[in-house]
């Protein structure tokens, strides 16, 4: 009774809730608490769901995963506020304040949504689109890019070109520790993260 009284306070107050699930027996690893359920960043995006593969403990990152982050026009700063997108296989991006500018015919001061996808391909490789497309950022978006959830190995990064091709490129920094690129960029690109091509 005293769980339905607290739903109803909290409910009152604001608080959203997307969803509940009363279980009034024993918790099982299918609790809404349980890692193998789908969470959401405090931010909005989503961190994407697990798979309960492998021992007690032991999750594995399911794909694709996306995130997406609302631009908004800030008159005090004369552009748009900065911000930040998380995927839950931990690659993210952050744009600052002032730095972004919306593709061509956006309209004057409009919000844009920028958004993250990463998907994992029969071969292993881990593609991440980002939109939308003609975005341009003045200092550079930082793209921090993860692979060590799929391999300990170190991998190439690539351009994915229009017609699909696969350019190897050269990555502002790597950080082998977090086993991550880091991409300092100016507008959005098709990356392929691949550990042979």
């Amino acid at each position: 009774m005293k769980a339905i009284e607290r739903f109803v306070k909290l409910a009152a107050s604001g608080v959203l809730v997307t969803s509940l699930i009363v279980n009034f027996s024993a918790c099982t690893d299918q609790s809404p608490l349980s890692p193998a359920v789908s969470q959401t960043d405090v931010d909005g995006t989503t961190l994407g769901k697990k798979s309960g593969k492998g021992k007690r403990g032991d999750t594995a990152t399911t794909y694709p995963q996306s995130a997406s982050y609302d631009m908004i026009w800030d008159k005090d700063l004369g552009g748009y506020q900065g911000g930040n997108m998380h995927l839950e296989n931990g690659s993210k991006f952050h744009v600052n304040d002032g730095s972004f500018t919306p593709p061509r015919g956006t309209g004057k001061r409009k919000p844009v949504t920028l958004t993250m996808l990463v998907e994992k391909n029969d071969q292993g490789e881990l593609i991440y689109t980002f939109g939308p497309s003609g975005s341009h950022f003045d200092p550079p978006a930082e793209i921090r890019l993860k692979w060590g959830e799929v391999s300990n190995r170190e991998p190439n990064l690539y351009y994915i070109s229009e017609d699909g091709s696969y350019i190897e490129q050269q990555t502002s920094d790597i950080d082998k520790k977090g086993k991550s690129f880091i991409l300092y960029v100016h507008h959005f690109s098709r990356y392929a993260v691949a550990w042979s091509h």
